[in-house]
């Protein structure tokens, strides 16, 4: 079984702007046939996939092996590369505008701990952290 879990940016619900987020969930879940979670990202947590990944894993426990790619925009992209990092289950992270200007190492630090398939990083050059991207180079 295949998950994807998509993380908006701080303060940031499950729809995003004209709905982004559920019209790209509806399209993964349409090509893929992925099962899709969205999940609101309303404030700073210590550690803010460790409840996440508790009902994921009990709903997917039926399942032999499953996969989780893991989609995260904005703060959610940092929130990726900070933690979903040093879960064994995500295999594939796709991290889209990540602010980098805060905390750069801790992001730094948990990409070097990731053992999954790939990471891929998009930024466009209109973003603040555009030119702060070599700062993630390992």
């Amino acid at each position: 079984m295949e998950y994807k879990l998509v993380i908006p940016g701080q303060n940031s619900g499950i729809y995003g702007y004209e709905n982004c987020y559920l019209k790209l969930s509806k399209k993964l879940n349409k090509e893929n046939g992925a099962a899709v979670i969205i999940t609101s990202n309303p404030f700073q947590m210590d550690d803010p996939i460790s409840d996440l990944m508790y009902v994921i894993n009990k709903y997917a426990e039926r399942f032999n092996e499953y996969q989780l790619f893991y989609i995260g925009f904005s703060k959610g992209a940092n929130i990726g590369a900070q933690f979903a990092t040093l879960e064994n289950k995500f295999s594939r992270l796709v991290l889209i505008n990540g602010p980098l200007m805060i905390n750069y190492h801790k992001t730094k630090n948990g990409l070097q701990q990731f053992k999954g398939e790939k990471i891929s990083f998009v930024y466009v050059c209109l973003d603040p952290s555009y030119k702060y991207v070599e700062l993630i180079a390992y």
